[in-house]
């Protein structure tokens, strides 16, 4: 019992020392993501509700990729048409079925799912090429730092 206490715990905490509501540069935040692209929450599992003080349920959006914009992910090839994004239930940063925009997400348990770690995480589409400019200045400065 004390163990699923300490797990619960220590989950919780690590979410919310990754996840913010304080908002990060949009250049900062691609710069530092694993994973950048389009797409649109196809389905949602909701984690039941608990009475348990010590337990912090987790929702998970199941998001249908259209097109990878960035891809610095072990666990994304070019065959990958899903992302599991877990969401610590009723937390800051929720989202709903059929959200559609730029994800802008890091790993979060040993790269079987990702999560949302500020506001600036999902964009609208409108945003897409602003983003698609930040990506393409960030790779000419990797390679011109490789060419010295």
């Amino acid at each position: 019992m004390i163990k699923k206490y300490i797990v619960s715990l220590v989950v919780i905490i690590s979410l919310i020392a990754f996840s913010s509501i304080e908002d990060v540069p949009i250049t900062k935040r691609v710069k530092i993501s694993e994973l950048v692209f389009i797409g649109t929450i196809d389905s949602m599992k909701y984690a039941p509700n608990s009475d348990d003080k010590y337990e912090f349920p987790f929702d998970t959006a199941y998001i249908k990729i259209q097109e990878i914009l960035l891809d610095k992910s072990p666990m994304i090839d070019s065959t990958s048409t899903y992302v599991n994004l877990i969401m610590l239930k009723d937390g800051p940063l929720c989202f709903k079925n059929r959200e559609y925009g730029i994800w802008i997400l890091n790993t979060y348990d040993n790269y079987s799912n990702f999560q949302v770690r500020f506001p600036s995480d999902f964009q609208e589409i409108d945003k897409v090429n602003e983003i698609r400019k930040i990506i393409s200045k960030l790779r000419n400065e990797e390679k011109n730092n490789t060419r010295k």
